[in-house]
């Protein structure tokens, strides 16, 4: 067997006996996804036995809060591990313990993608501590707690974007807040990770917890076209009611190259001017992008009573950003023709 997927919705104790029974009987699995809302912390032993023996593991899906010590340590030993990621699918419990704060000496020889529970504060030590793991990344997601304000995931994010940590073509980052990103920040980062391709910082922010005007302004993706200009993915909550501005300027001096999607999760139509929005994405573009809208698995907070407005805004925007892109094309071929 080199594949295994597994669904375990039985009690503890069975789940327990499933662990450790496969425990020795699958030593060539490659791949491992697992889905269940048991707690690590009552399988942690049986888990630990089953890892010990898969040394031929490639990929490990689990749910959160499931790196335990214990867990950890056989993990990160694995010699042949790429990918280290989380499954959504069941609600998982907070757990203080699997909040990453160490790491084995050698952990992980060969991880790619690295997911995992941790505080900003823990992750910026993790991220110091390990260059060597961290410079080798091509794929870091971090999954904070609820318990984390703004200004610490701002510092982790300050704190990524340094020549410690290599060039991870993606970045993504989830939190329950949404999270603002300024010039300065960008600039520090495209410093750092001239190949970034994906970055994605909190689309999907608990609506119920907004306070006031937050997230980022629409005029932060000026920034991006001029540090970023070759990436493919971008992700960013937009604030409801900031000021933005748009000359009309259909040709600004930096445009995003390559840009393929614009991720706004659960934003709203920055103050209500779809045809503004729709015409400032199209600017700094050079070819049409398109715009995500909604949440990925992990997002599990109920319906916002204003969500299906959101939703309706951003179709809206899309048949705009589609007649602009078209307008841009138009004009630069009568543009091209009159110059020739």
């Amino acid at each position: 067997v080199k594949f295994l997927e597994v669904e375990l919705t039985g009690d503890t104790e069975s789940v327990s006996d499933f662990f450790y029974a496969l425990a020795g009987r699958t030593p060539n699995l490659k791949e491992f996804i697992l889905r269940t809302s048991t707690t690590a912390m009552n399988i942690e032993r049986s888990l630990q036995k089953a890892v010990n023996t898969w040394k031929n593991l490639e990929t490990l899906v689990i749910p959160p809060y499931y790196l335990r010590p214990d867990i950890m340590g056989a993990v990160a030993s694995l010699p042949n591990l790429k990918h280290l990621e989380h499954d959504y699918k069941h609600q998982s419990t907070y757990d203080e313990v699997a909040m990453l704060q160490e790491l084995p000496e050698n952990a992980f020889p060969k991880l790619q993608t690295f997911e995992f529970n941790s505080n900003p504060a823990a992750s910026q030590r993790l991220i110091l501590k390990h260059p060597g793991l961290f410079s080798k990344l091509i794929k870091i997601l971090i999954d904070s707690a609820e318990s984390v304000n703004e200004e610490e995931v701002l510092k982790l994010v300050d704190q990524v974007g340094t020549p410690a940590t290599g060039d991870p073509p993606t970045f993504i980052s989830a939190h329950p807040y949404p999270l603002t990103i300024n010039g300065i920040q960008v600039k520090r980062m495209a410093a750092a990770w001239p190949e970034l391709e994906i970055f994605n910082l909190c689309t999907e922010p608990d609506l119920s917890l907004i306070r006031g005007d937050m997230g980022n302004s629409l005029s932060i993706l000026r920034a991006f076209a001029k540090h970023f200009p070759m990436v493919e993915t971008l992700g960013l909550y937009f604030a409801k009611n900031q000021v933005f501005t748009f000359s009309g300027d259909l040709y600004p001096e930096f445009e995003f190259r390559k840009l393929e999607k614009l991720d706004v999760g659960v934003s709203a139509v920055p103050r209500e001017r779809l045809q503004e929005v729709g015409f400032l994405i199209a600017s700094l573009c050079k070819q049409m992008p398109k715009i995500e809208v909604g949440v990925s698995g992990w997002y599990a907070e109920t319906d916002h009573p204003d969500w299906a407005t959101y939703r309706s805004q951003w179709m809206k925007v899309k048949g705009i950003l589609k007649f602009a892109m078209r307008t841009k094309a138009a004009s630069r071929a009568t543009t091209s023709r009159a110059v020739t």
